[in-house]
């Protein structure tokens, strides 16, 4: 089977992203800063270690629910090696939920947590969550050509 990729789905998949991206930001803007659930989420994240913490901000960026391919795909090299290490001990920590041991696959126990940790990497960042979404988006195409799920 011939999987294809069509310039034009991209190029749509583009400007849905560019303006959900816009769309986030003015409400995220109109919210108060101030909101005691959100203050506690940002205690617990800056008690992580520096690596959970850019580990929790990549699996943010791919959204609620991921997977532990998909994260390792996107990854800072230096995580690749201790990545099973680390999302062990962030579900240890309460701060991810596991879905399925043997798939690895994930979740934030509440989308204000994986909202919270999403607007800490800075807005001109963006067309990086782009091409993380994009190859997110590619993974599961490829797994649907090659094994028909």
């Amino acid at each position: 089977m011939i999987c294809e990729f069509s310039s034009p789905f991209l190029f749509e998949l583009i400007l849905i992203l560019c303006f959900l991206f816009v769309v986030s930001n003015k409400v995220s803007d109109r919210r108060s800063r101030q909101n005691p659930l959100k203050q506690l989420v940002l205690v617990h994240f800056e008690a992580h270690t520096p690596d959970l913490q850019v580990l929790s901000k990549h699996a943010a960026i791919i959204g609620t629910e991921f997977d532990e391919n998909v994260l390792r795909a996107i990854v800072p090299p230096k995580l690749k090696n201790i990545l099973t290490a680390c999302l062990d001990k962030l579900v240890e920590k309460r701060f991810i939920q596991c879905l399925d041991p043997q798939d690895r696959t994930f979740c934030f126990p509440n989308q204000l947590i994986q909202a919270t940790i999403y607007e800490l990497t800075p807005p001109r960042y963006f067309f990086h969550f782009f091409f993380i979404v994009l190859i997110q988006y590619c993974y599961v195409k490829v797994q649907e050509c090659m094994f028909g799920v």
